[in-house]
């Protein structure tokens, strides 16, 4: 028993250079991680517009061809067959 209390005693903190070194390479890791993320959350939100512009000009192109061609939307509510919806005259 007396042998672990004496080691106890013997142990010590770390010394002022490892503390440093931590801080240190933790600052080297922050330096090169920030940047790395802001440039991922500015390619995500391209990302995100682009996809959008794309979705409404999709819609639109086949708005389009819709009323070019006559053709009344699906009604989809009754069965997964052709069923168009009838328009007012």
């Amino acid at each position: 028993m007396q042998k672990i209390r004496s080691g106890i005693r013997d142990q010590r903190g770390f010394t002022l250079i490892e503390i440093i070194m931590v801080i240190v390479l933790l600052g080297i890791i922050a330096a090169i991680a920030i940047p790395k993320y802001i440039d991922l959350r500015t390619e995500a939100a391209d990302a995100t517009a682009s996809g959008i512009v794309g979705a409404i000009v999709s819609s639109a192109s086949i708005g389009y061809d819709l009323s070019k061609h006559d053709r009344p939307p699906y009604d989809i509510s009754s069965s997964a067959e052709y069923n168009p919806v009838q328009r007012s005259s």
